[in-house]
């Protein structure tokens, strides 16, 4: 009699016939990329220098945060059509991790022994994009001291370049239901102490404006989400004005006088805040945006 074998039989038997049909090769990760390695007194430095950062480390997996970086140095070409100035970080500092802590991540003791890319990656980007916005500011600025862009247009500026999420954050913010600041006193924002916590990647709670109190000063969205999201409106209706308002504000050109040479936008404030009022409504998941009176 003819015996039938399964597929599953002869595929068993030809594995057991093969030596290395059963064997099984180790998974090893691709190691980050690295431009150089110093040493100095036994202490070990992985570098990544790029034209837009020069990154350090200790553990040379930590610059594997340069997927992160490279994205946002994307998103600050596209808000503001030049390349960023080249900036310096380091990966594993004290201050990055308290950063993350402060910024309502996972927290990360100061002095744990594993500090993963993943932690460190968005501090890094929040670090890089607030560096890239002031070397540009300065840059403006042309040696004017002190001389400093609005707070809501750095704020605005950061959070669209270093978070991934930074279009949908600002949006979302605007549709909580909460009040949402009048132009005029967006425009007129000051500027948070020095230390203030950053922000977390879901804009609840932008540079200065840590979550804490739930009175009067709470109820409008944080001033880096409305200011994401006015630049992500005139980006969208003249993508030529923010780059002119990263030039010219720092030098001490008010915004009504800047907004009053663009044919493609309102040409005053008042007519401006109805328009982007109107934008943010139809914004998917808008229902609707209250101004605080």
């Amino acid at each position: 009699m003819r015996r039938l074998v399964t597929a599953g039989a002869a595929l068993g038997a030809l594995g057991a016939c093969h030596p290395f049909a059963l064997k099984q090769e180790p998974f090893t990760p691709d190691s980050a990329p690295v431009t150089e390695v110093a040493v100095a007194d036994g202490d070990t430095t992985f570098v990544l220098r790029t034209d837009a950062y020069v990154l350090r480390a200790r553990s040379r997996d930590l610059l594997w945060a340069r997927r992160t970086l490279d994205d946002a140095a994307w998103r600050y070409r596209w808000l503001l059509g030049v390349a960023p100035r080249t900036v310096e970080l380091r990966a594993d500092s004290a201050e990055l991790r308290a950063d993350a802590r402060g910024a309502g991540r996972t927290a990360v003791p100061t002095a744990a022994p594993r500090w993963t890319s993943g932690a460190a990656a968005p501090a890094i980007a929040w670090r890089a994009a607030r560096a890239w916005v002031a070397a540009l500011v300065a840059d403006s600025a042309g040696g004017a001291g002190a001389s400093r862009a609005p707070w809501w247009f750095e704020a605005g500026a950061a959070q669209l370049i270093a978070d991934a999420d930074g279009r949908v954050s600002a949006l979302r913010a605007a549709f909580t239901g909460r009040d949402a600041l009048p132009l005029a006193e967006l425009l007129a924002a000051q500027r948070p102490p020095a230390g203030s916590p950053l922000p977390t990647s879901h804009a609840s709670a932008a540079p200065g404006q840590p979550r804490r109190a739930r009175g009067e000063v709470d109820r409008a969205p944080p001033v880096g989400a409305q200011g994401a999201s006015l630049l992500l409106f005139l980006r969208e209706r003249d993508a030529g004005f923010v780059p002119v308002l990263a030039a010219e504000l720092p030098r001490g050109r008010a915004f009504a006088d800047l907004l009053a040479t663009r044919p493609a936008l309102p040409s005053s404030p008042a007519a401006l805040e109805a328009e982007w009022r109107k934008w943010l409504g139809r914004q998917p998941g808008a229902r609707g945006v209250r101004v605080a009176s």
